[in-house]
């Protein structure tokens, strides 16, 4: 069966370690913050310092803390508005001048290392986003850390796992809301848990786990979208050479080749991966042709910061070598990526892959079909002579079987998005072929957008 294996876009993408909907209650959790903003019967008049700007009601628990902002802030209490059984604070934003809209939640002390579960059922009929942060509330405000929480328009719970230093200092949970917007809050609860409660947390997913954590295992058409290469000397014009192979291997992948020119060397990082379970230990592990010169890393980062890394030694036989290495990814990370760095000379890099446990498991791709996107990431349309030419962009589809249809869709800064044309993929290991999205926004013909695009088979 195929499933919507790889989602392609010309903007970098962001992961965030989300697990929503009902989790496993475990009797080790300890509460540190339950508010619950629709019951009534607790609401209490909002004290602001500006009462022309900041208005409403909030529960126990919570602090309106945007005082020190220019913006105005209405917290309406909504019965049922959403269904369920309890109600939501409205929350509008409007006449944002400078500042930004937060609401302060007190924290005991946290002088211990330790595990935290953060809850919020939210929604936002403008689909904003709620970022959340453990802050210093005084002089130098520093944040320990950070998250965020993308809603929909229906109520839904999302809970972000992170965990924390001892913290010998003072600090709150701040909840930041956008500069402008609308937002419905019915709970919210932080608990402090045991690494064995994350776990149970995510029993039932690792039934379902991804076989290969990479959506990109190999590289038909180069980079895959949102990776980077850059050479370390920046202030020196370009000087490697990157192409993708011409034929496939025998596990039915595309190497990159990477050449640098004398003395550089160059750095390779990924597009932000999703890594679902994020108390289990991974592997990570790569196919490699040619031998680099010493010196050569390959990585994992959390947040910009290596976790786990090992030398690249590859091969001089002329044939492909695997390579890997465990680690431990950083719960609560906003995002991991791979990195290769410090390259210097010549190689071939096929065959990705990040799997659960510690050690490679045998090849394969995160699902049966794999997308591939190549384009003008810069704009959406070219003018030559005074004459529009529509931007082509090209797709490989691997592993697509017969009957199945490639499916895309554009979206633009504006909110808006346009399906575009189905593609029948031809009986073919590797399918190519190009998507021409035209101007799929007439009233907002220019300007950054996105395509993405999924393989289905008998609609899945």
């Amino acid at each position: 069966m195929l499933s919507s294996s790889y989602r392609a876009c010309f903007s970098s993408l962001t992961s965030l370690a989300l697990l929503c909907g009902s989790l496993l209650a475990t009797a080790m959790a300890e509460p540190l913050i339950n508010v619950n903003f629709g019951d009534p019967s607790k609401l209490k008049t909002i004290e602001s310092k500006k009462p022309d700007r900041i208005r409403g009601v909030l529960p126990p628990g919570v602090k309106e803390d945007s005082s020190w902002a220019d913006v105005s802030i209405s917290y309406d209490f909504e019965a049922n508005r959403l269904g369920g059984d309890i109600g939501t604070i409205r929350v509008k934003v409007t006449d944002h001048e400078k500042g930004r809209a937060q609401l302060k939640f007190q924290l005991p002390r946290l002088n211990e290392k330790a595990y935290y579960r953060l809850s919020v059922t939210a929604s936002s009929p403008d689909k904003k986003s709620l970022k959340v942060a453990v802050r210093q509330p005084v002089h130098p405000y520093e944040t320990i850390w950070e998250g965020e929480i993308p809603l929909t328009k229906d109520l839904k719970k999302t809970t972000l796992p992170f965990e924390l230093p001892p913290l010998n200092k003072k600090v709150v949970l701040l909840m930041y809301l956008g500069e402008s917007g609308t937002y419905d809050l019915q709970r919210l609860a932080l608990d402090r848990v045991t690494l064995a409660d994350l776990q149970a947390q995510e029993a039932e997913a690792v039934k379902n786990s991804l076989p290969n954590v990479m959506p990109w295992s190999d590289f038909p058409l180069g980079l895959p979208t949102g990776w980077g290469a850059v050479k370390t000397r920046l202030s020196q014009e370009l000087d490697y050479e990157m192409e993708p192979g011409t034929q496939p291997t025998e596990r039915g992948t595309f190497p990159l080749r990477l050449k640098s020119k004398g003395d550089e060397q160059v750095l390779i990082t990924s597009a932000p991966l999703y890594i679902p379970l994020q108390t289990q230990p991974h592997t990570f592990s790569y196919y490699i042709k040619g031998k680099p010169e010493r010196g050569a890393i390959m990585e994992v980062i959390a947040d910009g910061k290596p976790i786990a890394q090992r030398p690249v030694f590859g091969s001089s036989d002329g044939t492909f070598k695997r390579e890997s290495f465990k680690f431990q990814p950083t719960i609560g990370a906003k995002m991991h990526n791979v990195r290769l760095r410090n390259l210097k000379g010549e190689i071939e890099l096929d065959a990705l892959m990040l799997n659960p446990g510690e050690e490679a498991h045998p090849f394969q791709r995160q699902a049966s079909a794999e997308v591939a996107l190549s384009g003008n990431w810069s704009k959406n349309h070219v003018f030559l002579d005074g004459v529009e030419k529509e931007t082509t962009i090209q797709y490989v589809v691997s592993g697509a079987t017969p009957g199945s249809v490639l499916k895309s869709r554009v979206y633009n800064l504006y909110g808006q998005s346009k399906a575009l044309p189905d593609i029948s993929l031809p009986d073919e290991t590797h399918a190519k072929g190009t998507i021409q999205p035209g101007t799929p926004f007439p009233d907002a013909p220019y300007g950054p957008f996105r395509i993405e695009a999924w393989v289905e088979a008998d609609g899945k």
